[in-house]
């Protein structure tokens, strides 16, 4: 019987296009929840995590954990504000309590806090560094805390400068897509344009020392010419 050959080659470039593609499908995502709740609903916030949380599940190792709920440091008996999506993991140390994707977890055991908005002004920027200075005097976060929005109604140079001026101890601002330019961007230090949410991805890892640069294909994408908007 004759044997069928099979191609063992792999488009090198796949995995470019597999994250590209996640983007795409996020921006579908947020727009059918702009579209279907509507631009002042209060649901809109709460959808917009939902779907954001889905997307950081597929794309980052599965050790890391994705949930939405609150951070507590049960040797001092305090707990933190409401946290709209939670990265942490649960190798040593299980959650406090959890149903489904909510979870009240020990404070060490988070890698990084995201707060999600669905448009960034200078008053939003503000109101997120207040959240962010309370999260920090209510308990110990030793892992990261980032700032999403879904779009900007401010220039970009000034989403940089209400956030050097509001955001202290923001490890990074993601904009995924700007009302005044269409583009998206990540902001850390400085701007990104290239691969944004690669960038965005990076940052959540590098801490944490999971993976190591050389065998990461999110570090070989984040400095590639590859773009993910």
């Amino acid at each position: 019987m004759k044997k069928t050959s099979v191609d063992s080659s792999f488009d090198k470039d796949y995995l470019s296009f597999y994250i590209k593609q996640k983007v795409l499908v996020l921006r579908q995502e947020l727009d059918l929840v702009s579209a279907s709740v509507g631009k002042k609903s209060s649901f809109k916030g709460i959808l917009y995590e939902a779907v954001l949380r889905k997307t950081l599940r597929d794309l980052l190792p599965n050790r890391i954990e994705v949930g939405t709920g609150f951070l507590v440091d049960l040797a001092q008996g305090k707990l933190s504000a409401q946290c709209d999506i939670i990265l942490y993991t649960d190798s040593h140390i299980a959650p406090v309590y959890q149903y489904q994707d909510f979870v009240v977890i020990d404070h060490r055991t988070a890698y990084a806090v995201i707060e999600v908005k669905s448009t960034l002004d200078k008053k939003v920027i503000k109101r997120a560094g207040s959240n962010l200075q309370k999260l920090r005097e209510s308990l110990p976060l030793e892992g990261k805390w980032f700032l999403t929005a879904a779009g900007s109604r401010i220039s970009q140079n000034k989403v940089k400068q209400h956030s050097d001026e509001f955001l202290v101890g923001c490890s990074g601002v993601l904009v995924l897509e700007d009302n005044k330019s269409g583009k998206a961007y990540y902001l850390e230090g400085k701007v990104y344009e290239s691969a944004p949410f690669t960038q965005f991805l990076k940052s959540i890892l590098e801490p944490t020392m999971l993976v190591k640069p050389s065998a990461s294909w999110l570090f070989s994408l984040a400095d590639s010419d590859f773009h993910d908007e």
